[in-house]
């Protein structure tokens, strides 16, 4: 735990995969007494030329997994609510960024070659 400009923040790796992640914010919310979280993840990119060496800020993502249908409407993609508030914060901190469309799957280790070619169409913002 670190302090900056008089809040505490706490920085953590969280496991790969909607159920392992969202059980550790549950522990953490209850370890800290937490009620903020701005929750940073992993990930790849099909055109590793537009983000290389950015930190990705999503703004919207294809939902490939299970869990988020449990706590929003069904559809196709989310929108990232806070991505705006991430972009400034980077801004701020003189931190290279882009903003992108991301693909959420709890499997990254069983997907097909043919799947990540079905979204290289539809990942740039």
């Amino acid at each position: 735990m670190i302090n900056i400009n008089g809040k505490k923040v706490i920085f953590y790796m969280s496991s790969i995969g909607a159920c392992l992640a969202g059980n550790e914010i549950i522990e953490m919310q209850w370890q800290t007494g937490i009620r903020e979280l701005i929750i940073f993840g992993s990930c790849g990119v099909l055109d590793s030329g537009a983000t290389n060496g950015k930190y990705i800020i999503p703004t919207e993502a294809y939902r490939d997994e299970g869990m988020s249908y449990h706590y929003a409407y069904p559809s196709n993609y989310i929108s990232i609510k806070n991505g705006c508030k991430l972009e400034e914060i980077f801004k701020r901190l003189n931190l290279p960024n882009v903003k992108w469309r991301v693909w959420t799957t709890d499997a990254p280790f069983r997907e097909t070659k043919k799947q990540p070619l079905k979204r290289e169409k539809v990942t740039d913002v």
